[in-house]
């Protein structure tokens, strides 16, 4: 091998690990060996491995998918190489993955999986929080991952609050066959533009769905939302969706359809709501719903 040669890897420790990628020969001292977007895999240390491939997975940083360890260092830094160089998704093959700290998604980033087989086990912490973003088009969905709580109180799987009056907020977000549990709110929005929530999932949550400022144009389809009371809720009520007054400046178009609501666990106390919506809502369009 010499600088310049494109090598592809078998794994990341083991053939067939899953952790093989895509790399390109540089000159030693090129970059950081971080041991993900550089390794150095040469003994004599005359050339390193730039990470090249187009598509991430966490499990060309190490990662590990047994769920033994705390991964959230490796994790974050997958996710910023991914949103800096192939366009943000983060692939995370059938496994599970633990973490202690809740990932950070910037401009573009978002997560894939398999579906349920890609299981994320936060610890103690919430699943995911967002910054700022002026991205709309082109956006990468957050597809086919389990999002798996461990009932800790007042954790969130999906913060996406940043302050509704500035220029830029988070935009183009769309969640498709995403599973959740475990938490006491599953989306937690507030200042988020054009946000979708499609053929998702969610259980043993306080709030499925809470949006909370200033959300423009969200739509929640074709989910399926069963609200457990469970020990991280506090005294309140369980609500599939919320959407609760704060003044004059509130959320603004939005469209819940063809979703299944189930919010009898506790009775049919009039605190237990399926949908909940302030005065102060504009254009909220609710159709089509199961609510039991």
């Amino acid at each position: 091998i010499v600088v310049g040669d494109q090598v592809s890897t078998l794994g990341y420790t083991t053939a067939g690990d899953g952790g093989g990628g895509l790399y390109e020969a540089v000159a030693a001292g090129t970059g950081t060996v971080d041991g993900g977007s550089f390794i150095n895999s040469n003994p004599s240390g005359s050339f390193q491995l730039k990470l090249i491939t187009t598509k991430v997975s966490a499990l060309n940083w190490g990662v590990l998918k047994d769920g033994t360890v705390a991964q959230q260092v490796k994790m974050q830094a997958a996710q910023d190489y991914a949103e800096a160089n192939t366009g943000g998704d983060v692939f995370y093959p059938a496994g599970t993955y633990s973490y202690a700290a809740p990932i950070t998604i910037a401009d573009f980033g978002s997560v894939s999986g398999v579906g349920y087989k890609s299981r994320l086990t936060p610890l103690g912490c919430d699943g995911f929080t967002f910054a700022a973003s002026g991205a709309l088009a082109g956006r990468a969905p957050f597809k086919d991952i389990w999002v798996d709580g461990d009932a800790t109180a007042g954790t969130i799987c999906f913060d996406v609050k940043v302050d509704a009056t500035a220029a830029t907020r988070v935009s183009g977000l769309l969640f498709d066959n995403v599973y959740v549990d475990g938490f006491e709110i599953a989306w937690d929005l507030g200042g988020t533009w054009h946000t979708t929530i499609r053929h998702c999932h969610a259980y043993a949550v306080w709030q499925a769905v809470h949006l909370i400022d200033r959300n423009i144009q969200t739509i929640i389809d074709g989910c399926t939302l069963k609200n457990s009371w469970i020990n991280l809720a506090p005294a309140g009520a369980t609500k599939g969706v919320n959407m609760p007054d704060l003044g004059s400046a509130n959320d603004n178009q939005i469209t819940i359809d063809n979703n299944y609501i189930n919010r009898t666990v506790l009775g049919t106390t009039s605190s237990h709501l399926g949908i909940y919506a302030g005065v102060n809502q504009k254009n909220v369009s609710i159709i089509n719903n199961n609510i039991v």
